[in-house]
């Protein structure tokens, strides 16, 4: 039976690696090999300026011109607040100033968040109403300040909402990936103020799709998986983020695609893959999708959490992706195509709100953890 895979909005961890030959995963599917001992990493926490009686939450993180962007909440009980963090790759993280216009942008947990350049585009969301259903909120600004606003409630959620995704930049714009009643979806806009749904049609609609992560490589990907009994992997490609041509990606059984990111060769997704009992690596070039190997390996006294991939990043060819293993959370790197473990300074247990995810650059990558009751935030030297 098919295991539990959370989708989480989102979406991105580390390394001055001393790197080992081997690891886990080869080119083609099966049980990976057994795993090198987790590489060493010199860390190096960047703070979060407290603020009494409220607790930080981080939840997404990018990269821009020299500048790490990190977004989530603060947290009281019940209550929340948004809450961003920026600052130059090699330095310490300061607050953004946020001006929130609505209650439900008042109280948002940022979920989300993407840049070109300066500017900068999140979002976020806070239950309520009668039934509960989420109240989105999109922010748009730079590192002097974050303005947030409420869209009209039907355009990311009403009665055809499912989830929204990740915020990703483009040349030309911004993209969000997520899910409708009618299958897969896809948010556009050219300012990063205002967006546009795009769903239904031939290629989004129909076997219960969702899309769960997008990427801008020469043209936006969508990926997800279909709705059918044996849950197998999908993709969509657009040219403009509105007119969308299904893709297959290849897959032996039971796998999804839940996270994707460009890199310098092209596209990567990660996901489950069930027939492995592991992560699968998958990559577009121009000739299509295939498998890339499969890497981790699910913890099979933890059955009832949910296992998925909750972070990846590219750092050059390199790729870094963080996991829930359905016990704890991990980081695994790829290099060369071969998969090594890093060793990470918390592995927060897969309950509630806990996350991990990453983000990199060039020059480093950034590490955020959030195991229910703080979060934190590191940064590592790249490449090793």
């Amino acid at each position: 039976m098919p295991r539990p895979v959370q989708r989480l909005p989102v979406l991105a961890l580390a390394v001055g690696l001393a790197l080992a030959v081997g690891g886990c995963g080869g080119a083609g599917h099966g049980s990976p090999t057994p795993p090198a001992p987790p590489a060493a990493v010199g860390w190096h926490e960047l703070a979060l300026p407290a603020v009494t009686g409220w607790r930080p939450a981080v939840r997404a993180a990018t990269a821009c011109a020299g500048r790490w962007y990190v977004v989530g909440a603060l947290l009281r009980g019940d209550d929340s607040r948004p809450a961003a963090w920026s600052g130059a790759t090699g330095g310490e993280l300061r607050p953004i100033r946020l001006s929130p216009h609505g209650g439900y942008a008042r109280q948002a947990v940022l979920t989300t968040v993407a840049c070109r350049g300066r500017r900068v585009v999140a979002i976020g969301s806070k239950r309520g109403g009668a039934h509960g259903y989420p109240r989105y909120s999109t922010w748009l600004g730079s590192t002097a300040g974050l303005v947030g606003t409420e869209p009209a409630y039907t355009l990311f959620a009403g009665e055809d909402g499912v989830d929204v995704g990740r915020v990703v930049a483009g040349p030309h714009g911004w993209l969000v990936a997520g899910t409708r009643t009618s299958g897969a979806a896809a948010w556009t806009s050219a300012d990063g103020a205002a967006f546009t749904l795009h769903s239904g049609g031939r290629a989004l609609a129909g076997d219960g799709a969702a899309a769960s992560d997008a990427a801008y490589a020469g043209g936006w990907t969508l990926v997800g998986s279909d709705g059918s009994a044996t849950r197998a992997p999908v993709a969509w490609r657009s040219p403009d983020g509105v007119h969308w041509t299904r893709e297959r990606v290849p897959a032996t059984g039971y796998a999804t695609l839940e996270r994707t990111v460009a890199t310098g060769g092209g596209v990567v997704a990660a996901g489950l893959d069930e027939g492995s009992d592991a992560f699968g690596l998958w990559t577009r070039t121009d000739g299509g999708w295939r498998s890339a190997g499969v890497f981790g390996s699910l913890d099979q006294e933890a059955a009832g959490a949910p296992a998925y991939v909750s972070g990846l990043a590219a750092a050059g060819d390199d790729v870094l992706a963080a996991v829930s293993d359905q016990h704890v959370f991990r980081l695994w790197w790829r290099h060369g195509g071969d998969w090594r473990e890093v060793r990470t300074p918390t592995r927060p247990q897969v309950r509630g709100d806990a996350t991990m995810t990453v983000a990199a650059t060039g020059a480093g990558v950034l590490l955020l953890a959030d195991d229910g009751t703080r979060g934190r935030v590191w940064t590592a030297a790249w490449p090793p």
